[in-house]
């Protein structure tokens, strides 16, 4: 019994936050960004569906040039830290004592809201293997479609379909189509068939500007993993 709940004890306090690899991809996406308010976006979107450790969070602070952007980004994530007890090291991000309280005020009160459960391991590759061939089909019949009309009449036949999809999948299926008022028309039609839902930020980063970024986010706002 003593092992046991030794066991369960090591369990609970060991710090997982945003998986190793998914994180570098979003690290990745932000440092590719330039403008401050798009990397805030990115992380806001993100946000929703990851929790993170405090060294994670320094990092993407540290992308960030401007004070007042880093605070705006660490109000999206502050509720998403799993060891708010390591705060310190995101306090430390910021130069001035003004930002350094501005930054402990907002982590005074944070704690994780919801913890993330991802899974998007186990299910990405069942959805990869379950449907490789129809979305072959799919991709042929936007291929052969030339008119973006032509596109989103394939596509409304998905959310009929008892097909999910990866978003590496999705993103695959966004890039068949050329205009991305289209694009945003589509994801519409997918956002309730994604699997893994935590990676949806990449998304979001697949379009280019910052108007349908927000617009992206927005449908893809009610999409949670729990």
């Amino acid at each position: 019994m003593k092992k046991l709940l030794l066991a369960l004890l090591l369990t609970s306090s060991i710090v997982m936050g945003m998986n190793a690899a998914k994180f570098k991809e979003l690290n990745k996406s932000i440092d590719e960004l330039v403008m401050d308010s798009k990397k805030v976006a990115l992380i806001k979107a993100a946000s929703v569906n990851n929790s993170f450790t405090c060294k994670q969070v320094r990092t993407l602070l540290k992308g960030i040039d401007f004070a007042d952007d880093k605070l705006r980004a660490l109000s999206h994530v502050k509720t998403r830290i799993e060891d708010s007890k390591n705060k310190k090291i995101i306090i430390d991000v910021f130069n001035f004592d003004s930002d350094k309280l501005k930054a402990k005020n907002l982590l005074r009160a944070s704690y994780l809201s919801v913890k993330v459960y991802d899974k998007s391991a186990e299910t990405v590759n069942t959805a990869e293997k379950k449907n490789s061939a129809f979305l072959k089909n799919l991709t042929k019949s936007l291929e052969a479609a030339n008119f973006a009309d032509e596109k989103l009449k394939i596509l409304k036949k998905i959310p009929s379909s008892g097909e999910q999809f990866t978003v590496k999948q999705v993103i695959l299926i966004l890039s068949q189509l050329d205009h991305e008022t289209t694009k945003l028309s589509a994801l519409k039609l997918f956002k309730n068939k994604i699997v893994d839902k935590g990676n949806k930020f990449k998304i979001i980063s697949h379009f280019p500007f910052e108007s349908d970024q927000k617009k992206a986010n927005k449908i893809l706002k009610d999409v949670f993993t729990y």
